[in-house]
């Protein structure tokens, strides 16, 4: 169902189509996008990504045809590589826009790789996401089938193949960690530069996109750039698709345009299932906030302001009931699972913070914890490889900076506030 306050774009087909016939999906407006961007140079139709003034919907928020013309002017064989990097297995984000509507995110990655010049297509999904790649895999061959796919797609003379990679979920944010798995090779950052788009997948030009970024894509080439542009912020056009999860009624996956405030998808779309305490914006590791900080407007300019510096594709609820360390964490315990282990930083710095908050929760604090942690973060954000690890400690430095109280409590008095850590002393509420 779709809610008052939402801007359907990426959505729009999904729950109207059959996903598994591509004749309901370009009755629908399929691969318009794709014909229009056909119909003009690769430069003209970065020139429409220009006007669009499109962000990538990942941590980077960078302009989409500045990142596309990086990789249209390398030398040598493009490829264009898309991944499934979410790094949050509850999300479904990802799975309801394939599932739903896979000729999104098809007709994307084809515009993407006329633009930059490509003429291999890589689309990696979760192995265990049996109907994402079913749906998928049905896309590419009915594609293929209809003169989308191979040879002078239609009748344009750009050539062009499409693949199904199977990958494990849990390759983060970072796009070299996928390009190393693909190789056969440990899924770890790489060193830059030179950055993937001059030399990725086996030493070639790579252009390294998400499912979100290219549905995107496909809405700017079909209902034109101006048009696109009015949509949401000014700065930050478009919609953006939102995983709800947590202490929320309405849990779900949601599209929003980029000028909403946060306290209204929170209040009115999520709606809290109790008394709210604060709102985990990213996933694993975004900063938690509290009630009061949630007026802000959900583009990517106002989120970095309020410290969301990795990918917003997940807002998670808390209750009262809940314990902010206890929230700090686990949110650390899964961005020290997400780590890839490159870098000293990125794996023993979250090892830290983990073993320093359990010793919150578990009554073994010492004096001096609280500034450990931070010494800690600081660390890591100075010194780690990559944007995961760098924003890893976000959890974490929010929790403390919105509820000091609380780690007070639990390092001078050995209580929680909340009640909820049961080998400490409780307080009367």
């Amino acid at each position: 169902m779709t809610h008052l306050h939402e801007k359907r774009i990426i959505l729009e087909r999904c729950g109207h189509i059959d996903p598994e016939a591509i004749s309901h999906a370009i009755a629908n407006g399929a691969y318009e996008g794709l014909s229009n961007a056909l119909a003009g140079s690769p430069d003209q139709l970065l020139a429409q990504l220009e006007l669009s003034k499109l962000r990538t919907r990942d941590g980077a928020a960078q302009r989409v045809a500045k990142k596309w013309r990086a990789c249209s002017a390398a030398t040598g064989e493009k490829k264009v590589v898309v991944g499934r990097m979410a790094a949050c297995a509850g999300t479904g984000k990802d799975h309801v826009v394939l599932s739903c509507d896979p000729h999104a995110v098809l007709e994307g990655m084809l515009i993407a790789a006329y633009a930059v010049g490509a003429g291999e297509l890589r689309l990696c999904i979760d192995a265990g996401d049996t109907v994402a790649l079913q749906r998928a895999r049905m896309a590419i061959e009915q594609a293929g089938k209809l003169g989308l796919l191979g040879e002078s797609i239609l009748g344009s003379g750009f050539r062009c193949e499409a693949m199904i990679c199977e990958v494990p979920r849990n390759l983060g944010e970072e796009p070299s960690k996928l390009l190393n798995y693909l190789e056969g090779r440990p899924a770890r950052t790489r060193v830059t530069p030179p950055t993937i788009e001059i030399r990725g997948l086996n030493g070639t030009p790579t252009l390294v996109e998400n499912l979100e970024t290219l549905a995107q894509v496909s809405a700017v080439l079909r209902q034109g750039a101006v048009q696109f542009a009015s949509i949401g912020a000014l700065e930050d056009p478009g919609t953006r698709l939102i995983a709800l999860a947590g202490k929320f009624e309405n849990c779900s996956v949601i599209e929003v345009s980029t000028g909403i405030s946060l306290r209204h998808i929170v209040a009115e779309i999520g709606v809290p299932a109790g008394k709210l305490k604060a709102v985990q914006v990213g996933y694993p590791a975004g900063p938690w906030l509290p009630e009061s900080a949630l007026d802000l407007s959900f583009d990517c300019d106002a989120l970095r302001a309020a410290g969301c510096n990795g990918p917003v594709d997940v807002i998670t609820a808390a209750d009262s009931s809940e314990c902010a360390v206890e929230l700090a964490r686990r949110s650390a315990v899964e961005a020290h699972n997400a780590s890839c282990g490159q870098c000293t930083f990125g794996r023993e710095g979250t090892r830290q913070l983990v073993d320093v908050l359990t010793d919150l929760t578990r009554g073994r604090a010492l004096i001096g914890d609280i500034e450990l942690l931070l010494k800690i973060s600081d660390g890591m954000k100075a010194g780690a490889l990559c944007a995961d690890g760098r924003y890893a400690p976000d959890a974490v430095t929010s929790a403390i900076q919105h509820f000091r109280a609380e780690f007070d409590a639990h390092v001078n008095a050995k209580q929680c506030p909340a009640s909820a850590c049961h080998q400490l002393q409780t307080v009367e509420k």
